[in-house]
């Protein structure tokens, strides 16, 4: 789920920026609340998507285990928000070994993820990488009050688009179809996974 997923994530601005530079902002990060890490290496695990339509329930869940196993072992490794959280809760990484364990784990709530940003400007410790491998920055709408800042990987914000692409499909979105996006182009996150998805299909 998304959830799972944004653990390697955090929030920001719609600026892009080529991996091994820094902005002023991305400077903030080096610290020595930074991730310990080095950089990831790619996913070597089949996309779920990618399994036959016919695939067996078995065949699914043990794709969805290899995957969870590979999240938690570098969110566990080197994320430093969910390793204080997990120890706090007496919650152990190695003892993850199937689906059903997940309700181990300590439910997470957006305001805890934004108390951590302000305690810890700009980005809070829920960083899984070292800061050059960042290349995006958006925060949410800040609607309901405080504007949650997330910062994504060259991979993390192609699975966004990917997502998107999902929906312009469930929605027969055509090749002549043109798309009006009612937003200014700040740093919603909404707006610009929805824009540059629409922009990859030729939409504009």
């Amino acid at each position: 789920s998304c959830n799972w997923y944004r653990w390697t994530r955090c929030c920001g601005f719609s600026s892009s920026l080529a991996p091994g530079s820094e902005s002023a902002d991305l400077a903030h990060l080096r610290s020595p609340l930074r991730p310990q890490n080095i950089e990831a290496e790619p996913s070597s695990i089949a996309d779920i998507s990618s399994l036959p339509i016919d695939a067996s329930r078995n065949d699914l869940e043990a794709a969805q285990l290899e995957k969870l196993l590979r999240l938690m072992g570098e969110v566990g490794n080197a994320n430093r928000f969910y390793k204080d959280k997990w120890e706090q809760a007496g919650v152990s990484v190695d003892n993850i070994r199937s689906l059903g364990d997940l309700s181990e784990l300590p439910f997470t709530t957006k305001t805890e993820i934004l108390e951590d940003q302000r305690v810890h400007p700009p980005y809070g410790t829920n960083l899984t990488y070292l800061p050059n491998r960042y290349v995006r920055m958006h925060q949410t709408s800040g609607t309901t009050g405080q504007p949650l800042r997330w910062l994504d990987t060259p991979e993390s914000w192609q699975w966004l688009l990917d997502c998107w692409q999902l929906i312009y499909d469930a929605i027969d979105f055509r090749p002549d179809d043109r798309l009006f996006t009612a937003f200014s182009f700040g740093p919603f996150i909404g707006f610009w996974g929805a824009f540059e998805a629409a922009v990859i299909r030729g939409n504009f």
